[in-house]
C-alpha cells in the first residue's frame, strides 16, 4: 500500500488487493454494512467502504458499477434527504444503531421510489426480497426494469398502466 491506502496491482495503484473479489450472494443489508464500514479481510487488511472505491480493475468496476452501485446509492440518496446530514466516512463513528437507522432509512427511501418492488407484502414476498442478491436489487432498479415492470400503483396493475415516470427514480432533485 501506498501513503494513499492503494494497493499495488499490476502495477498500477487499486484500492483492493490482487485477489480481491464482491462477495456473492450478498443480501442488501450486508451490502449496506460494506457500502459504510468496508470489509475486514484478515491478516490485518481492510478495505474502505465499498462508497468511496474509486480505483478498481476493470472487472470489478464493471461489477461495482452494475451490482453494487445503483441500488445502494438510491440509499444512500434517502438517507441523506432523511437526515440532512452527511453519513459519517469515519467507519469507527458508524455504531451498529447507526447502520440499522440508515438501513431502515434506505429501504423505506427505495420502497416510496420503487413500490413496485414491495408490493407483495406477504411473508413470502419480504422472504424474497431478503434473499435477493445486491445485483437483483440492482437490476430491478435499472431504468429499463422499472419501465417494463414499474407499476405505480395497485389500481394501474389492473388496468395494465406502466410507471411513467422512470426517470423520477433516478432524477437527483425528486
Amino acid at each position: 500500500a501506498d501513503g494513499s491506502g492503494r494497493l499495488l496491482f499490476s502495477e498500477r495503484k487499486y484500492d483492493v488487493p490482487h485477489d480481491f473479489n464482491f462477495p456473492s450472494k450478498c443480501n442488501l443489508r450486508m451490502a449496506w454494512m460494506f457500502w459504510l464500514k468496508g470489509m475486514a479481510l484478515g491478516n490485518n487488511e481492510f478495505i474502505m467502504p465499498f462508497r468511496f472505491l474509486e480505483h478498481l480493475p476493470s472487472k470489478l468496476r464493471r461489477r461495482y458499477r452494475n451490482e453494487w452501485k445503483p441500488i445502494l446509492e438510491i440509499m444512500e440518496e434517502g438517507v441523506l434527504k432523511e437526515n440532512e446530514c452527511a453519513i459519517p466516512t469515519k467507519v469507527n463513528l458508524i455504531t451498529d444503531a447507526i447502520l440499522q437507522s440508515t438501513f431502515i432509512i434506505g429501504e423505506n427511501y427505495l420502497q416510496s421510489r420503487t413500490s413496485f418492488l414491495f408490493s407483495d407484502m406477504s411473508q413470502k414476498g419480504v422472504r424474497q426480497r431478503a434473499a435477493w442478491t445486491i445485483g437483483t436489487w440492482s437490476k430491478k432498479v435499472k431504468p429499463s426494469s422499472v419501465e417494463k415492470f414499474g407499476i405505480v400503483n395497485a389500481g394501474d396493475r389492473k388496468a395494465g398502466k406502466r410507471n411513467s415516470k422512470v426517470s423520477y427514480l433516478f432524477s437527483k432533485e425528486s
